[in-house]
């Protein structure tokens, strides 16, 4: 859509690896490894005819998928990786989840990494950004999702919520006093969307402030208005943080129960 460089990675596991199955027979190594090769060029072929590009060239490497991957990232460098949501253990049952590689590869890479659910492979002509309180962070999630929408529409969810209110509650506070806080945090949300307009190219922005927590509100927000692709943030994580922490974050959340492709920014390019 792009008409950029393109470059098709495959990953196949080394003997090392293959070797370690119990049944795993020699033959049946080489197969999957020349098989591998064929499919590639096939696959390079198709998308020179079918979308017209003169610049997509394929690899194979070796070795376990997600390492494969990461060094593959340190050599193209490249401006987006496009990985697809599952992978050849996952089950075709339609679940909106996301397979062993496309999680690891989460917490790994720092470059913006697609993951692509939807077929077939259309253009993007409707996108939602799903934005937080960093103003910087939220004028580029908006910019990417604006430019993949093109001339099409391009939604921004800003979710808001009083600060610890199922523990205000908890306190016996009143409703109309959690709702107060509620709407200082509105106020504040509105305030950091103002500037977002100047972020987005081409497309004129639909901003939506709505009350909830962010992970079901983006969601619901995704069901109403059916974008095609979501874009979020992947955020980062203190050293000091557990090593699993990434699991949590609100982009790993989004983006492993989202129906749709999502994009995940992280902080630098």
């Amino acid at each position: 859509q792009y008409h950029c460089q393109l470059t098709v990675f495959h990953a196949t596991p080394d003997w090392t690896s293959f070797s370690q199955r119990a049944t795993a027979r020699q033959s049946h190594y080489a197969d999957i490894t020349r098989n591998a090769g064929e499919l590639m060029r096939e696959e390079v072929n198709w998308l020179g005819r079918e979308y017209g590009l003169t610049t997509v060239r394929g690899e194979i490497h070796q070795d376990r998928a997600t390492l494969a991957i990461v060094r593959a990232i340190e050599s193209f460098q490249p401006n987006v990786l496009v990985i697809g949501a599952g992978g050849e253990h996952i089950l075709l049952d339609g679940q909106p989840i996301l397979g062993g590689t496309a999680l690891k590869l989460i917490s790994r890479v720092n470059v913006p990494m697609l993951v692509v659910r939807n077929s077939p492979p259309l253009p993007y002509t409707s996108t939602l950004a799903a934005v937080g309180g960093e103003p910087r962070i939220a004028r580029r999630l908006t910019h990417w999702a604006s430019a993949l929408a093109g001339s099409g529409t391009c939604h921004v969810v800003r979710a808001y919520e009083a600060p610890y209110a199922n523990r205000m509650r908890l306190c016996r506070y009143a409703d109309t006093e959690i709702a107060q806080s509620a709407q200082e945090q509105r106020r504040i949300a509105q305030k950091d969307c103002e500037t977002l307009e100047q972020a987005a190219h081409p497309s004129p922005l639909m901003v939506h402030i709505v009350r909830g927590a962010p992970v079901p509100t983006v969601l619901g927000q995704v069901k109403l208005y059916a974008p095609q692709v979501v874009v979020i943030g992947q955020h980062e994580h203190p050293a000091d943080e557990h090593p699993g922490a990434w699991a949590a974050g609100l982009g790993t959340r989004i983006a492993y129960h989202c129906p749709t492709d999502v994009l995940l920014v992280p902080r630098e390019d």
